[in-house]
């Protein structure tokens, strides 16, 4: 029931998100993951909400429109994402069904893709 705009464009198929990236300057946000994956790729990120990467002083990563009083650290974005990816996360590698470091299950994933991609004859993504 959305209603389209000049500058709005309604997309109804299923895509990674992320793959949109390439196509906008600007990401707005609440409290949005993507949001985080947008200042990950260089993006002009506003952030109406209080996600887990807002509210730290990165040096003005991100235009945001509320305060965090407890949030008191500065950090950057390479410290969120070590913090969030690498201090907090647990991974598991299906293989060997136990406890794997990223890389691990990254190369994982990335050859899964590989395969998903290989299967469907898909060569561009």
């Amino acid at each position: 029931d959305l209603k389209e705009k000049d500058n709005v464009y309604l997309h109804t198929t299923p895509i990674n998100p992320i793959c949109m990236l390439q196509y906008v300057d600007k990401v707005y946000v609440c409290t949005s993951q993507l949001g985080f994956e947008a200042l990950m790729c260089g993006k002009e990120t506003h952030i109406f909400g209080m996600p887990f990467y807002a509210g730290w002083g990165g040096g003005g990563m991100a235009h945001e429109r509320m305060d965090c009083k407890r949030r008191t650290n500065s950090r950057s974005l390479e410290e969120i994402f070590y913090i969030v990816y690498i201090m907090y996360s647990h991974y598991v590698d299906p293989r060997a069904k136990q406890h794997c470091e990223i890389e691990i299950a990254m190369d994982f994933l990335i050859e899964l893709r590989s395969e998903y991609f290989k299967e469907n004859d898909i060569t561009k993504y």
